[in-house]
């Protein structure tokens, strides 16, 4: 397409919200919307500057040939407008889906909030009783130890008295 009629193209119509023409987006992107009837002109208007610029045919025929070759013209715009579209509309569907994606994993991070924070405290609690368990264990230890110490102790003592009564004899 000639910049000629690319200009032409950005000039037709207004640029508006793109929320403000169906859509739900954020407002934040823009669509140049035009009327039917104002395109309709448009193509009629750049038909007739194409025309106007060729030498007239000659003879009857030369009315049909200029009539084909509106016509032809007409198609090639018309073509090359729903491709715009199109390609606008593709952008439009990729874009809101990308906005519903965003949406969504903001709703899951937003709900996985509450549940890592408690997470994140009960990790804390197993590293303060990990922490704290060598110095909760050392008195029950040294009381087993202790317990331990005065129970062979006792034993030995008792081991000693035996071994005591043997070697004595006994009176009759």
């Amino acid at each position: 397409m000639s910049d000629h009629l690319l200009e032409s193209l950005e000039r037709l119509g207004e640029t508006r919200p793109a929320n403000s023409v169906g859509g739900a987006g954020d407002g934040t992107g823009t669509v140049r919307v035009v009327s039917r009837k104002r395109l309709a002109e448009w193509v009629r208007e750049l038909v007739d500057k194409e025309l106007a610029g060729r030498p007239p045919a000659a003879g009857p025929a030369g009315g049909g040939a200029d009539q084909a070759m509106r016509q032809k013209l007409l198609e090639s715009t018309q073509a090359e407008l729903r491709n715009r579209l199109f390609r606008e509309q593709e952008a439009r569907t990729a874009r809101e889906q990308t906005e519903r994606e965003l949406e969504r994993s903001i709703t899951e991070v937003q709900t996985l909030g509450p549940a890592a924070d408690h997470l994140n405290a009960a990790l804390l609690d197993l590293q303060n009783i990990v922490t704290s368990l060598p110095d909760s264990l050392a008195q029950p230890v040294a009381r087993v130890h202790s317990a331990a110490g005065a129970l062979i102790e006792a034993v030995r003592g008792l081991n000693d008295r035996m071994s005591t009564r043997r070697r004595t004899p006994t009176p009759n």
